[in-house]
Order: C-alpha cells, then structure tokens, then sequence
C-alpha cells in the first residue's frame, strides 16, 4: 500500500508543479508586457482543473468519472480560450465537430484502460461519436451544401441502423471474449 500511494503523490506533484509553471509563466508574459488582456486567458483554470481530473482518472487515483469530468473542462476550455484568444465565433462554427472528434477519441483510449467487457461498452460509442463529428463536418465546412435540417428529416432512420450494427457488434465482440457463456 505504501509504493501505491508515495507512486500516487508523485503524480500529485507533478500536476501541482505544472500547474505552478503554467502560472507563473502566464503571469511573466504579463508583467513582461507580452500580454495585453490577462482576462481573456480565463479558460486556462478549466484547462488545468480538467487536465489534473483526466491525470488522477487515467492513473487510477481518482473516480473513473474524473475522466468524463476532465474531458468536459478541457475541451470546453479549449473552446472558450480559442474565442477568447484568436478565433472568431465564425470561424468556431466551422471547426466546431473537432471537440466532438477529441472526446470520442479520448473515450476510446479510456476504454483500453478498463476491463473487456466494459471496454466494449465504451468503445462502440466513441465510434459513433467520432462518425457523428464526421458528419457534422460535412455541414460546417460546406462540402454538403444542402440545408442540415433538409438532409435530417430525410434520413434520420439511419440512426436506428446504426443503433441495431451497435448492438450486434456490441454482442458478438463479448461473446467472443467469453466464449463459455452460450446465449
């Protein structure tokens, strides 16, 4: 129990300590005149409060809600500190199934971390997640140029398809990791 936990306070050092620099380097640009409006650096405290969640959920120091908790704070942090910082809320609305891509991605190397079982439970839907940015990008970059609702209202069926693949998938890939089991 004793490695466990100085292994644990080592990482809780780490994320103190690069909290610390990020701050003090935040602050140097500051007073060094580098920085003009130190208000619009506000999204930085989720940034780093999601980033320490997503650090203590993936080394098992924490709830493994922490990562959901630290994807939440990191992207939404992203997001605000790129319309606060260089990008216009125009430009956001074309890049915006990015964040979407980033979340399914960071489920599906979550997913490797847990168990088969529940592995499967969470890959099939950061598959989905990243198709459904994909999607979605398709609209906001205007290669579709139809009208998105128009496009919806024609093939919104297909997420029951998708559903239905989900399932089977979901039950062929666990049958096959428990191969005792006869349903």
């Amino acid at each position: 129990m004793k490695s466990l936990r100085s292994k644990n306070s080592g990482y809780r050092y780490l994320v103190l300590g690069g909290g610390f620099l990020l701050l003090g380097f935040v602050l140097l640009m500051w007073t060094l005149g580098l920085l003009h409006r130190l208000s619009s650096l506000w999204p930085l405290v989720p940034i780093i409060i999601g980033s320490a969640s997503l650090i203590f959920g993936f080394h098992g120091m924490g709830p493994e809600a922490s990562v959901f908790v630290g994807i939440f704070l990191t992207v939404g942090g992203v997001f605000f500190l790129m319309i606060t910082t260089f990008m216009s809320v125009v430009e956001i609305t074309r890049v915006w199934p990015v964040f979407m891509t980033i979340a399914g991605v960071s489920l599906a190397v979550f997913s490797f971390h847990r168990e088969t079982g529940s592995r499967i439970s969470l890959i099939v839907p950061s598959i989905f997640i990243v198709l459904l940015s994909a999607v979605f990008f398709l609209f906001s970059l205007n290669i579709v140029q139809q009208d998105f609702i128009a496009v919806v209202t024609v093939w919104w069926p297909i997420l029951f398809v998708a559903i239905g693949v989900g399932i089977i998938l979901f039950h062929l890939l666990n049958r096959n990791d428990h191969p005792d089991r006869s349903e």
